[in-house]
């Protein structure tokens, strides 16, 4: 294998051998032609079949794109029974890996052999239509209980009819759980451990109505009313629940303000436990509506599966927790693993909980490469989750890994990297509570000091923010053709 022209770092990743190798690969770092190098390495000089490396990519086009360089490299260098290889090369994205896995091993889960995929618009149908069934029965058969839900809900709610409320939150929800790789059965709406939070706060603040008192001599006049109130907190108990609530919150309304310093300590300590009580008892009081939501929830993708079931049909998210129920099955996670030897993860970032769960289930000992970078995670909108990115990182690092980073940007000039990561590190902060520093590029190309400006700055401001978009695109598509003409 006659090698290309490649910095320290990414050489060290592109032919680490038979290990697991965590990759961060800050933009225009290289990291497609790591990525080629990687399978070409194990093609070449491990001996591994192209069909039996797995590599996942985000698209079909980029898919094809490393197909196509795998096979210029191949051609360069004379390799012809690989290069005819190629075609069969395992570059896929997910969804088309779950598929294939599906059709070969459906059976085992009792998926129809002749299931169809839903295409986004006929799925948007049948969730209007499953969503109008669900509401209607509700209506019908559960009414005290809908206009409970619905009531609490933040939801347009028609006058007598269930027609008016919109549903996309529910959808959303329901994404949300099934891509997080949650089981739904399982997801619990309540919060169970409220009742035992709430007594031993009770608990504290009863004491320290006891122990008010003997704190209010020598205390200046304001100070021991705030005390007085505290002490006051002692029969809560013996009060109605409503009644208990309302007296907690006089309370905490009459004890704040400035305190001698000798009772400080004391009063905002009992403050803050007022605080935690009024927040457990928003959370008990909606715990029958949590209740609900959870059994209208589950009715409605029961109703939504049961349909696709019924239909022969799929969609994408169904491909994904169907892959990860055959691969939990042995023999079908034993005669995958022994089919890919190797596994490339591509553009870890924008990867959800349920994906992940799937290459963790593909992921052969010291055998899997993930490539990633979580400042360029921007697919949130599609439920890509930046912290089950960063939990498969921690995994990695448990497993002895290789950790690197690709920081030299190869694609912009140094004026535009200077830039960015100026601008960058100052509004780059409200990520790091995240887990995700900024890590500074650094230009990978020698070139001269440009004499004209490099960087332009386009402001377009409107009320209207649809319209502001609009005059925005067309400013930078003028100032595109200028330049170019």
């Amino acid at each position: 294998m006659s090698a290309i022209e490649l910095t320290g770092t990414q050489s060290d990743a592109a032919y680490a051998g038979y290990r697991n190798v965590w990759l961060t690969a800050g933009a225009g770092s290289g990291k497609t032609r790591v990525l080629t190098e990687r399978i070409l390495f194990l093609h070449l000089e491990k001996g591994i079949p192209l069909h039996r490396i797995l590599a996942i990519t985000f698209t079909e086009k980029a898919a094809e794109e490393m197909r196509v360089r795998i096979g210029s490299r191949l051609a360069a260098i004379g390799a012809r029974d690989s290069l005819r290889a190629v075609p069969e090369a395992a570059i896929t994205t997910i969804d088309a890996f779950c598929m294939r896995l599906i059709q070969e091993y459906g059976d085992a889960v009792g998926v129809d052999p002749q299931f169809r995929i839903l295409d986004p618009v006929e799925s948007a149908e049948w969730e209007a239509e499953v969503w109008a069934e669900v509401l209607d029965r509700w209506w019908r058969e559960r009414r005290e209980d809908a206009m409970a839900l619905f009531g609490a809900l933040p939801l347009t709610i028609g006058p007598a009819h269930p027609g008016g409320i919109d549903g996309s939150v529910f959808w959303s929800l329901l994404r949300k759980i099934h891509t997080a790789g949650a089981d739904l059965d399982e997801v619990d709406f309540t919060t169970p451990e409220l009742g035992g939070m709430a007594e031993a706060l009770w608990a504290a603040v009863h004491a320290n109505a006891g122990r008010a008192a003997g704190k209010m001599r020598g205390t200046p006049a304001k100070t021991m009313e705030k005390l007085q109130e505290i002490a006051r907190l002692g029969g809560a108990r013996d009060l109605a629940e409503a009644e208990r609530w309302a007296l907690l919150a006089e309370v905490r309304g009459r004890i704040k303000g400035t305190v001698a310093k000798s009772v400080k300590e004391f009063i905002d300590e009992t403050a803050e436990w007022i605080d935690a009580l009024e927040g457990i008892g928003f959370e008990s009081r909606h715990q029958s509506i949590r209740e609900l939501l959870g059994e209208f929830v589950r009715e409605l993708d029961e109703t939504f599966f049961a349909r696709k079931r019924d239909r022969s049909a799929l969609d994408f998210i169904d491909l994904e927790e169907l892959a990860v129920r055959l691969l939990e099955i042995e023999k079908v996670a034993r005669e995958t693993k022994r089919r890919y030897r190797y596994l490339l993860l591509d553009e870890c970032q924008d990867t959800n909980g349920l994906q992940l769960s799937l290459m963790r289930l593909l992921w052969n000992d010291g055998r899997f490469f993930a490539v990633g970078d979580p400042k360029q995670s921007i697919y949130h909108f599609r439920d890509a989750d930046i912290q089950a990115y960063l939990s498969l990182g921690r995994e990695f690092a448990e497993k002895n890994s290789i950790a690197l980073t690709l920081s030299e940007n190869f694609r912009s000039r140094p004026e535009i990297i200077s830039f960015v990561n100026g601008f960058f590190a100052t509004v780059w902060s409200g990520n790091e509570a995240l887990g995700v520093p900024y890590e500074a590029l650094a230009a990978g190309n020698e070139v001269r000091p440009a004499v004209d400006p490099r960087i332009e700055y386009l402001s377009v401001r409107d009320e209207d923010v649809k319209e502001a978009r609009y005059r925005e695109a067309a400013l930078l598509a003028d100032r595109l053709r200028a330049i170019h003409e």
